[in-house]
Protein backbone atom coordinates (compact mmCIF):
# COMPACT_ATOMS: atom_id res chain seq x y z
CA UNK A 1 0.00 0.00 0.00
CA UNK A 2 1.43 3.25 -0.91
CA UNK A 3 1.70 6.29 1.71
CA UNK A 4 -0.73 8.26 0.36
CA UNK A 5 -3.48 5.42 0.28
CA UNK A 6 -3.17 5.32 3.84
CA UNK A 7 -5.46 5.87 6.40
CA UNK A 8 -4.50 8.72 8.62
CA UNK A 9 -5.56 8.71 12.59
CA UNK A 10 -6.14 11.51 14.22
CA UNK A 11 -2.99 12.49 16.30
CA UNK A 12 -3.77 12.13 19.73
CA UNK A 13 -2.94 14.45 22.26
CA UNK A 14 0.52 13.57 23.04
CA UNK A 15 1.22 13.71 19.38
CA UNK A 16 0.12 17.77 18.79
CA UNK A 17 2.06 18.15 22.17
CA UNK A 18 5.06 16.50 21.31
CA UNK A 19 4.91 18.34 17.44
CA UNK A 20 4.76 22.04 19.12
CA UNK A 21 7.54 21.07 21.33
CA UNK A 22 9.69 20.27 18.72
CA UNK A 23 9.01 22.74 16.97
CA UNK A 24 10.06 25.20 20.09
CA UNK A 25 13.16 23.13 19.97
CA UNK A 26 14.13 23.22 16.55
CA UNK A 27 14.16 27.10 17.00
CA UNK A 28 10.85 27.20 14.21
CA UNK A 29 8.56 28.89 16.90
CA UNK A 30 9.68 30.71 20.61
CA UNK A 31 8.62 30.53 23.95
CA UNK A 32 5.60 32.50 23.85
CA UNK A 33 4.30 30.78 20.26
CA UNK A 34 4.72 27.63 22.36
CA UNK A 35 2.55 28.50 24.92
CA UNK A 36 -0.09 29.83 23.03
CA UNK A 37 -0.12 26.74 20.80
CA UNK A 38 0.03 24.38 23.64
CA UNK A 39 -2.98 26.18 25.47
CA UNK A 40 -5.09 25.83 22.24
CA UNK A 41 -4.45 21.99 22.24
CA UNK A 42 -5.37 21.42 25.30
CA UNK A 43 -8.22 23.61 25.81
CA UNK A 44 -9.79 21.95 22.54
CA UNK A 45 -9.35 18.43 24.53
CA UNK A 46 -10.84 19.92 27.57
CA UNK A 47 -13.91 21.17 25.95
Amino acid sequence: MSPSREKRLPMTLQERLNEVEDLLDQGTIDEEEYKYMRKKILTKYVD
